[in-house]
């Protein structure tokens, strides 16, 4: 039987996802380290990053918030293995805050797919998926300083559990669309910074 996190990385492949990692922070560390991947060759287990609080901080862990890319130009600039990634014909991805009851983001779940795959529809979809397994990932999580977030969201607000509202936050889009207006300013004013957790 596969474990919680496989289970969760099975449904988001049954929608389109072609990559899918899991980071936790480890705010002792100053670390990103990856908790899950489907591919070990190109992204190690245990793999980590340095925790820069840049602008991607800002708006993934203090202000949970999602960074969607949905076209290659659109992330090239922003993620340095963006060749590897096109290179295993992937054209679009997020990066999806996971929340504590605190308020606190202690994970994010990473996803890569096709060109314009993640439309809002989707989007909320892989918010219902990760809600489901929200408290598994929170268990691969390490300790974290206590702290109550001003960005702690009312429940229901996006109609599943009230802790994690950004599908319903951003204007809707189809396939066709561009990604969420945040995200495509961000990426076109380059105010999201490279050093990406996947």
């Amino acid at each position: 039987m596969p474990s919680a996190i496989e289970a969760l990385h099975m449904d988001c492949a049954r929608l389109g996802t072609r990559l899918f990692t899991l980071t936790t922070h480890d705010v002792a560390g100053g670390l990103f380290r990856r908790a899950y991947t489907s591919h070990p060759l190109e992204y190690p287990l245990h793999g980590t990053k340095p925790m820069v609080r840049d602008a991607w901080y800002d708006l993934c862990i203090t202000r949970a918030e999602p960074f969607v890319a949905n076209s290659p130009e659109e992330f090239a600039a922003l993620y340095p293995d963006h060749a590897l990634i096109t290179a295993m014909g992937l054209g679009s991805a997020a990066n999806l805050p996971v929340l504590a009851d605190d308020g606190t983001v202690p994970a994010t779940v990473n996803l890569l797919a096709g060109a314009r795959h993640f439309t809002m529809e989707r989007l909320a979809a892989y918010a219902a998926l990760i809600d489901l397994r929200r408290g598994d990932i929170l268990a691969l999580a390490p300790p974290r300083p206590r702290r109550r977030s001003r960005n702690r969201w009312p429940t229901g607000r996006d109609g599943l559990s009230g802790r994690s509202p950004w599908p319903s936050r951003s204007a809707s889009c189809s396939s066709s669309s561009p990604p969420p207006r945040r995200a495509a300013f961000r990426a076109r004013r380059g105010r999201c910074p490279s050093r990406n957790p996947r």
